[in-house]
Formats: structure tokens, sequence, C-alpha cells
């Protein structure tokens, strides 16, 4: 809920990609509030079965209009793709809380379009290296979003 209360005037016809999508909630989320183009990045071929069948529930209700595409990929493989580069207008990543997170910023950069946005979620006890280029951070119990724009450090209007 706080991502989308930062994020809503921002989502109507843009680009997203949800990373590490789980169930697909946030990038599904996105989609329902108005995204052009939605894609849904997940490895896990459990997440991948049940994340299937939400994607194809939600474009039977919202009758076919905006773009939703699911991938089968990690995220750090996808944001190498040439293709995406510099391609989405809002990023997000919610990887395992056990996960890394030292690279995760550097490989999402590059697929940040002009002017977008990264949000990346990652536990509040466990605080990067990255979040000193972040323009915001914001606490909520156990866990933490860190705001990025492209240009990152520097603050974008949200």
């Amino acid at each position: 809920q706080a991502l989308f209360n930062t994020l809503a005037a921002r989502i109507a016809n843009s680009t997203f990609v949800d990373l590490y999508a789980g169930s697909g909630a946030v990038g599904l989320e996105a989609f329902s509030r108005g995204a052009r183009e939605v894609v849904l990045v997940e490895k896990d071929v459990k997440s991948l079965e049940g994340l299937k069948a939400n994607c194809d529930l939600l474009r039977e209700r919202s009758g076919g209009t905006g773009k939703l595409r699911l991938v089968k990929s990690s995220a750090e493989v996808f944001a190498g793709r040439a293709e995406y580069a510099g391609y989405f207008d809002l990023v997000f990543a919610d990887p395992p809380f056990q996960d890394d997170f030292a690279p995760l910023w550097e490989n999402l950069k590059p697929l940040m379009a002009e002017g977008g946005c990264a949000v990346l979620q990652f536990p509040s006890r466990s605080r990067p290296k990255w979040l000193d280029e972040a323009y915001s951070v914001r606490e909520y119990g156990e866990s933490a979003l860190a705001y990025f724009n492209h240009m990152s450090p520097g603050p974008v209007k949200l």
C-alpha cells in the first residue's frame, strides 16, 4: 500500500517491471491501476504456476487492455537483456530477504528509462551500501523501501 501511495501519479500509462514477482501482487496492482505495460519476472517454477493463473484471471477481468507479460528469468539475467535497457518508467524489486543485496542497485539501474524511478525493498535491519544513492528511504517495521531516480542520487518528483 505504501508503494502505491507514493507512486500513484506515476503509474498510469507507465511501463512497469516487477522483479522477483512471486505471486505478482505488486505488478498486477500496477496493471490494475493503469500501467500501459507490466512485465513480471520470476525464476521459481512453483511461483510461476500461480503467477500465470493470476495473470490469466486479471487479463480476463481487464478486458484485454494493456500488456501484461510473464518472463521466466532471474532478475540479474533479465536486467542484462539489451532490449530492456532504459525501457521501464518504474522498476520494482523485492528480493527474498536472505539474498545478497549488495549488487542489486547496480544490476537494476540499466532498466530505468530517462526520468524513471526504481523502488527496492529490503530488510530494514540490514542497510545496503547503495542506500547512499537513494533519494528517499522509508521504513515500515521489518521492511523498507528505497527510491531512486535514473540519475540518482538526487530528488525526483513522486
